[in-house]
């Protein structure tokens, strides 16, 4: 069986096999996923493709940084949770003499385009960070095998690619961590201002808010649950209602440093104390963190691990040729600090 007979079964011009066994950008993706089918169907092997297996790798690992709410691209890089993370996977790279090519991504429908990057062999993996759940052109870049680590993101699903890496944090322990510690100084009324829970972090942050209320006979209210963004504009909206609550709560676990940050403007402009009036505890441990006033009490997230394990894994991924599927958790710590008082 050649490429003409490909062609022919699937309907399409022998240049069209051509175009989608040399991965080239410019064809539509029905009739690369119709070409596809045919020469998976019969095992086709094009010599293209064999040719390919031995050529010269590109050396460089794609960073996908994914934040649908910076307008500025520089912004990506100023952001408190995603530079330190870029600055630790391009050192982690370049020890392993590897290049980084970094790719900002503001709109979920950008991601598409990351497909034909891989295409193009521009680079030899990808490391993303910031992803949704079940996006699907991530799911489309898996399935077609090329390489990739992801960070903060659902393993149900992929645990069966051989190809995907995930690490995580423990977003649920860590989240429980930082309820329980509010309930051992005294607090029974705790407001959540939770992150974006179409993202892991999110979900399993307020999980771990639950969880800990539960253990502790505490009710979760849904009136003391408030949606966030992981943006410190959406924080201070969220602690602004927070104040107009009678009785306010006691406390408020902000699923990110952000989000503490923009609540504790918003309190400190209605004259609301901290921790005087109220407590409240973050995630993340970002280096201003330490430097707000009163100093904030966090769960720390070990990011430059996290970078070291996604760039690590998906160095020795390509290095050694093989495939094999990593599921890393990488463990958090509370960081006691001034911004929680215990109630006696």
């Amino acid at each position: 069986m050649d490429s003409t007979d490909i062609a022919k079964i699937a309907g399409v011009s022998r240049s069209t096999v051509s175009r989608v066994i040399n991965n080239y950008a410019n064809v539509p993706e029905q009739t690369r996923e119709k070409v596809m089918k045919v020469i998976k169907e019969y095992n086709y092997v094009p010599h293209a493709s064999a040719r390919s297996l031995v050529k010269k790798k590109s050396q460089t690992i794609g960073l996908f940084i994914i934040d649908v709410h910076e307008k500025m691209h520089p912004g990506i890089y100023n952001n408190t949770y995603f530079s330190p993370f870029t600055a630790s996977v391009i050192d982690y790279a370049n020890r392993k003499n590897y290049f980084v090519l970094t790719f900002s991504v503001y709109r979920y429908d950008e991601l598409r385009k990351v497909l034909d990057i891989f295409r193009e062999g521009r680079v030899d993996a990808g490391i993303f960070i910031g992803v949704k759940n079940g996006e699907e052109s991530l799911q489309k870049i898996i399935n077609e095998g090329y390489k990739i680590a992801i960070v903060d993101y659902e393993i149900t699903g992929i645990e069966t690619a051989k190809n995907a890496l995930v690490i995580n944090a423990d977003n649920e322990g860590g989240a429980y961590k930082a309820t329980t510690y509010l309930i051992k100084n005294g607090h029974k009324s705790i407001a959540h201002i939770a992150g974006d829970l179409k993202k892991l972090s999110g979900i399993q942050r307020i999980n771990g808010y639950r969880r800990a209320l539960q253990e502790a006979g505490l009710e979760y209210k849904d009136e003391l649950i408030f949606y966030g963004d992981f943006d410190a504009e959406s924080g201070y909206k969220a602690a602004k209602e927070i104040a107009n609550i009678s009785p306010m709560p006691t406390a408020v676990f902000a699923a990110n440093d952000s989000m503490a940050m923009g609540a504790m403007e918003a309190f400190k402009e209605d004259g609301i104390k901290i921790p005087d009036d109220i407590s409240i505890v973050g995630f993340d441990d970002i280096e201003l963190a330490s430097y707000v006033h009163p100093p904030l009490t966090t769960v720390r997230v070990f990011l430059h691990k996290m970078a070291m394990l996604a760039t690590n894994r998906i160095v020795d991924l390509i290095d050694s040729g093989t495939t094999n599927c990593h599921h890393d958790i990488v463990a958090v710590e509370l960081v006691e600090r001034a911004s929680v008082r215990a109630l006696r």
